[in-house]
């Protein structure tokens, strides 16, 4: 990788798990950044998303019941956050990230959970099947885009080696033209 390339210093990739057939992209990478941060592979996505999918009581702030996800299918944004805190680390959400805070975040070894679809995108409704992905920013390379640790990637069955560590690439037009349409949802986290 060339010298202006920014790639995030925690190798997440070596807790890659594979999402198969279901919605738990979320949960997915929750897990992988989780176990990233301890060094250790404690969390299974699996359980994050039994977790994830029961509401939970707090006091505040509003609303005092917390509903972090469809149960099953759609994640809300905060509800990687709540969970990441939950475990003991430090997360945030946000909605209206920008390119220059994706690269400090990469700069800073500050895994970054981002979320691309097309729920914005008005000419697609009705047209095709509105969908959203949850996926870990990994690096930033002025030729090639932006790379993820994407669980939808199987690396057993991944024509490239940076498919088989789980790890793809998305052009800078295509991954800031999805990731507009999810009002460029962030959530951040750290040890």
């Amino acid at each position: 990788m060339a010298s202006d390339v920014l790639r995030l210093t925690l190798d997440v990739w070596r807790y890659h798990e594979y999402q198969g057939p279901t919605n738990d992209c979320a949960p997915f990478c929750v897990a992988m950044a989780a176990n990233a941060l301890l060094g250790e592979a404690r969390y299974r996505a699996a359980q994050i998303a039994r977790e994830l999918d029961r509401p939970v009581w707090r006091w505040w702030p509003p609303p005092p019941l917390l509903y972090r996800r469809v149960p099953g299918w759609a994640t809300f944004p905060w509800g990687p956050a709540d969970i990441l805190r939950r475990m003991g680390f430090r997360a945030r959400w946000g909605l209206f990230g920008s390119e220059e805070r994706l690269r400090q975040n990469l700069r800073a070894g500050r895994i970054t959970l981002v979320s691309v679809g097309n729920l914005l995108d008005w000419w697609a409704w009705g047209r095709e099947r509105l969908w959203g992905h949850v996926k870990i920013l990994y690096a930033w390379d002025p030729d090639q885009g932006w790379a993820f640790v994407d669980p939808a990637i199987n690396p057993a069955t991944a024509p490239d080696i940076w498919g088989r560590l789980g790890i793809g690439w998305q052009s800078h037009a295509s991954f800031m033209h999805r990731w507009r349409s999810m009002w460029r949802w962030t959530t951040e986290v750290e040890a």
